[in-house]
C-alpha cells in the first residue's frame, strides 16, 4: 500500500510508469500523483480542492522528468514543478479518456468523441478528428510500433497505420483487422492486440 496515494483518494483512474521505473497515478479527485527519484509521491494540482476539479482521465510519462496527463476537457503537461495547459475544448465531456505521443510530438487521444491528434508545434493547437472514427468512444490507445497506432472502442478494435502525421499533411490507413470483435467494449486493447497477434486472430 502507499499511503501518499490512498490517504484521501476516492480512487486511481489509470497508472502509468517512467523511463527509469517510477510510477504516476491519475486519481479521482487529488490530481496526478507522481513518484520522485527518493521514492516519495509529489501532488500535482491545477485547481484549489473543490467538489468536482483535480479529476485526471488518464496520464502518460513522456520522459522522466514529463508527465502528460487530462481532464475531461483539457490536456495538460507537468514539467518540473509547473503544469501547463496545452489545449481546452472549453465545455465539459469525456474528450481526453485516453493520451498517447508520436515521436514527432504529436498528441494522439480518444474518448467520447472518436479519436483525434494535436499537432506537434502548433500554436493554436485545435485537434483534427479521424472521421473513421466519429462517433465511436476510444477507450484506449497504444503505439505496437513507430508507426502503428491500436486503438481499444466500444465497436471493438481498430488500428491506424500512420503514413504521415505533419499539420498539412496527415495520412493514415484505418482498419479493424479482428472483425469479429467488432461490438465489443474494449478497455485492455494491449492485452488484446498482443493475445490476437500470438494466435493469429
Amino acid at each position: 500500500m502507499l499511503p501518499e496515494v490512498n490517504s484521501e483518494q476516492a480512487f486511481s483512474q489509470y497508472i502509468d510508469k517512467s523511463p527509469s521505473g517510477r510510477l504516476a497515478f491519475a486519481t479521482f479527485k487529488n490530481g496526478v500523483m507522481a513518484e520522485d527519484e527518493d521514492g516519495t509521491f509529489r501532488q500535482y494540482l491545477r485547481h484549489e480542492k473543490q467538489l468536482g476539479k483535480n479529476v485526471i482521465r488518464t496520464l502518460k510519462w513522456l520522459s522522466d522528468k514529463e508527465i502528460l496527463f487530462s481532464e475531461s476537457r483539457n490536456i495538460n503537461l507537468i514539467a518540473g514543478d509547473s503544469i501547463r495547459q496545452i489545449y481546452d475544448w472549453g465545455q465539459n465531456g469525456n474528450l481526453f479518456q485516453t493520451l498517447e505521443q508520436d515521436r514527432q510530438g504529436n498528441i494522439w487521444f480518444g474518448g467520447l468523441k472518436g479519436l483525434g491528434i494535436i499537432f506537434a508545434n502548433d500554436t493554436i493547437g485545435e485537434p483534427f478528428f479521424l472521421p473513421e472514427l466519429d462517433g465511436i468512444f476510444v477507450l484506449r490507445v497504444f503505439f505496437a510500433d513507430e508507426k502503428r497506432l491500436v486503438a481499444g472502442t466500444d465497436h471493438g478494435y481498430y488500428e491506424i497505420e500512420v503514413l504521415s502525421a505533419h499539420k498539412g499533411d496527415l495520412r493514415y490507413m484505418v482498419s479493424q483487422p479482428f472483425p469479429q470483435q467488432h461490438g465489443l467494449l474494449l478497455h485492455r486493447c494491449r492485452t488484446l492486440y498482443h493475445a490476437l497477434r500470438q494466435d493469429g486472430g
